[in-house]
This record gives structure tokens, C-alpha cells and sequence, in this order.
């Protein structure tokens, strides 16, 4: 049985720098990968915390690092946190492009 990412996390925590640039070769660019994968694991821990659920595991990881190298910010169901970083329209669209 594979464990949930959550009980994954809580049994090895250093284990999301490694998931997050998994999680990025799956979603961008090769060459941005390693990058976004540190920025994401950064955002991650400012903002998700080192409890964060992970209701959707994988997934939900890939959508975080893809939110976070293409827009600066992830929202949940909740909406963005507050103090949330937000990109504009340049610099959005020069990495939307890049990951295209």
C-alpha cells in the first residue's frame, strides 16, 4: 500500500525537495525543473506550512509547483494567502511561454 503524501511527509519531511522536482519534470520544462522545484518547496513552507494536507497527494503537489512557477502563487479553495506574490502580466506570460 502506497502511503498518502501527508503520511509520507510526516515519516521523512526533507522527502519534499526531492517530490517537488519530481512533481516538476512532470509539469514544465526540464530545464526549469530543479528552479521551480526550490521555489515551490520555499513557497511551501512559507505559506502551506510543514502540516499541509495534501488532500489531493501528488497531484495537488504538481498543481502547487505548476501554480508556482507559472503564476508566483497558489490558491486553495479558500483563495491565495494573504501576502501571496503575484506576477504580472510580462512576467506571467514569459513563463507560461517558457513552460510551453
Amino acid at each position: 500500500v502506497t502511503p498518502t503524501l501527508r503520511a509520507q511527509l510526516d515519516d521523512r519531511p526533507d522527502d519534499l525537495a526531492n517530490l517537488a522536482l519530481i512533481a516538476a519534470r512532470n509539469v514544465l520544462d526540464p530545464d526549469e525543473a530543479e528552479g521551480a522545484a526550490a521555489e515551490a518547496v520555499a513557497w511551501i513552507d512559507a505559506h502551506l506550512g510543514p502540516h499541509y494536507p495534501w488532500p489531493n497527494n501528488m497531484r495537488e503537489l504538481e498543481l502547487v509547483v505548476r501554480d508556482i512557477a507559472l503564476l508566483g502563487h497558489h490558491e486553495r479553495s479558500g483563495g491565495a494567502k494573504p501576502g501571496a506574490q503575484r506576477l504580472a502580466g510580462d512576467d506571467l506570460a514569459a513563463r507560461v511561454q517558457r513552460a510551453e
